[in-house]
């Protein structure tokens, strides 16, 4: 719950900054009620884009830079009014997913790494182990971090295509298929104020303050006008106890977007869809 409170924190005080949700595929009563199962995903500790434009080929998705972190959560939800399970063919993560990657040069294999997966209901999280049968109540989700390597990919746009091998308590297969899109870029002087402004998000979110603030005085010396850097600095003074800095810190965020000295300053636009 903590961590929840600090995301929705920093949304209340970063423009670029938004909570992830939950995309289930839309679907009818009908197509629910043959296997109650239906998947999704969210993306995972992504503080959106702050500082650059969207591409112009349209990616649907997030824009990443090469040596960021990218991950994203499968999910499993029993959709159903009635207890059912998600039955699976191994327990070895590698071979639940089949998974089809179109990168810059079209198909691509990329070494994806899963997290233990866990189970959430009513707010509540339980990390469990892969079985063969994994029992799900009525609303109650399966949830596992699909994490993406980008040290050596090429920049250029990504579309992800998964399935999950496995089928419900009736042998249904699992109605779904799970697309999502990012775009990967290389790491520049023109991309420095947003990758500063995400290190800085990072670093906060992960009680790393000291960190938080100096990639925050980083950004501000590539770009002094940052509202992204002085809400970053509220946030931590705050939780420090510094409450009379955390202060002066708005009052600055509230200055310059009243002045309009930051452009950029809430530009970003959210992304990411399920079929």
């Amino acid at each position: 719950m903590r961590v929840l409170a600090l995301l929705t924190s920093v949304a209340l005080l970063l423009p670029g900054y938004a909570a992830a949700q939950v995309r289930f595929p839309t679907a009818t009563p009908d197509q629910i009620r043959p296997t109650g199962l239906g998947t999704g995903y969210r993306v995972e500790q992504y503080p959106w884009e702050e500082y650059t434009e969207r591409a112009a080929f349209g990616v649907v998705g997030e824009v990443y830079f090469v040596g960021e972190p990218i991950t994203y959560r499968l999910e499993v939800g029993n959709l159903g009014p009635g207890a059912t399970a998600l039955l699976l063919p191994t327990t070895d993560p590698q071979q639940l997913f089949r998974i089809q990657i179109d990168g810059p040069r079209r198909a691509v294999t990329i070494p994806v790494a899963f997290a233990s997966p866990v189970k959430t209901r009513n707010g509540t999280s339980t990390g469990v182990s892969w079985n063969r049968e994994m029992p799900l109540e009525p609303g109650e989700i399966l949830e596992v971090v699909v994490s993406i390597p980008s040290v050596d990919l090429e920049p250029g746009p990504y579309r992800f295509e998964i399935r999950i091998n496995g089928t419900d308590g009736e042998q249904r297969p699992v109605r779904g298929l799970i697309r999502f899109s990012f775009e990967l870029r290389p790491r520049s002087a023109e991309y420095q104020r947003e990758i500063l402004s995400r290190e800085a998000t990072r670093r906060f979110l992960k009680d790393d303050f000291a960190g938080a603030r100096q990639a925050a005085a980083e950004l501000l010396r590539v770009h002094p006008n940052s509202v992204s850097a002085y809400s970053i600095l509220s946030l931590v003074a705050d939780h420090e106890g510094k409450k009379k800095d955390a202060a002066a810190y708005r009052a600055k965020v509230a200055d310059i977007l009243r002045a309009g000295r930051d452009p950029l300053a809430g530009r970003s636009r959210r992304g990411g869809i399920v079929d």
